[in-house]
């Protein structure tokens, strides 16, 4: 029977539990439940919702913001809404921590503009990274775990100076960032799940592990282990198998690249860049960084294994599912 509920929205029982939370309202109900929809799940509600849908202990639905998963034989999610998504699942987190953020804005490059410009840069406690996408460069700075609203608080004209203080060759070029509303809070977090999945519900990418942003290295994980998930997955999946006990091996396969590239991570952001965030005095990046930002053999051996990672995935599932 269908009814219509507030907001207008119609609404159908099924049975199982739902979780529900439309705008800051919570609402957890079980026997027999609504979703939104009158076939097919849709979205037809406005405002921040999730829904999980669970039906003899198993996950068979999952809508997220305005996305709509239908009912499935599970259910993969790799990103968005996370905090949400891992807490409604129940999933425990190990937090490795993090003790920076990043403030993200572009600034024009300069057609002929010199070749030689570094990645990385620092001085006088600023550290600016500097990326090239031809004619722009993507530009972080880094600061302090949660001092974004003092920094933004200084005001344009000293956002400006710092980073020129790290990167000189970025002078006249920041005159681009005119509003710090264009430069844009990126809040580091450093995580992963103890335990992936649960029936019906496989976590992947940004959901399973949260990457610093130090490399750049995040989607491409999330790439891997969405290959390595495919070639585990598919084929039982199209011969109707039971997939829920496969689940957990992904994360056996997938965890030492995670734990590898989070121990880098860890290790610059802790040792290299939070240093140099707490010293005033005039200071270079280390040899290192140095060389990497100079010599193109060695951006091109750097690249070549940030871009292809410790454990490469392969499509090997066939090519009939």
């Amino acid at each position: 029977m269908r009814r219509r509920g507030r907001g207008g929205v119609r609404r159908r029982k099924v049975r199982g539990k739902v979780e529900y939370r439309r705008g800051d309202a919570k609402d957890e109900r079980s026997d027999e439940e609504s979703v939104a929809g009158g076939g097919a799940p849709t979205r037809k509600r406005r405002g921040d919702e999730r829904v999980l849908l669970e039906r003899r202990r198993r996950v068979s639905l999952l809508l997220l913001e305005r996305d709509a998963t239908p009912r499935a034989a599970f259910v993969a999610f790799r990103g968005a809404g996370v905090p949400s998504a891992r807490d409604r699942a129940g999933f425990e987190v190990e937090n490795i921590g993090a003790p920076i953020d990043v403030l993200w804005f572009k600034v024009p490059r300069p057609e002929g503009f010199h070749e030689e410009e570094p990645l990385f840069n620092m001085n006088k406690g600023s550290v600016v990274i500097t990326i090239d996408r031809g004619d722009y460069f993507q530009c972080a700075f880094v600061i302090p775990k949660g001092a974004a609203e003092n920094v933004k608080g200084k005001g344009l004209e000293h956002f400006r100076s710092v980073v020129v203080t790290a990167a000189p060759h970025l002078a006249g070029l920041v005159d681009a960032v005119t509003d710090l509303d264009a430069v844009k809070l990126l809040t580091v977090t450093v995580d992963r799940l103890k335990v992936w999945s649960r029936p019906g519900l496989l976590m992947i990418g940004d959901s399973a592990h949260a990457m610093s942003p130090i490399g750049g290295v995040g989607i491409n994980l999330a790439v891997q282990d969405a290959v390595a998930a495919a070639n585990l997955l598919a084929g039982p999946l199209a011969e109707g198998q039971d997939v829920d006990p496969l689940l957990p091996s992904l994360r056996e396969r997938r965890l030492w690249p995670i734990k590898a590239t989070q121990f880098v991570q860890v290790q610059a952001q802790n040792r290299l860049i939070a240093p140099a965030l707490e010293t005033s005095k005039p200071s270079k990046p280390p040899l290192p960084a140095r060389l990497a930002s100079r010599m193109p053999f060695l951006q091109h051996r750097l690249a070549s294994v940030i871009g292809v990672g410790v454990r490469p995935e392969h499509i090997q599932s066939p090519e009939k599912y």
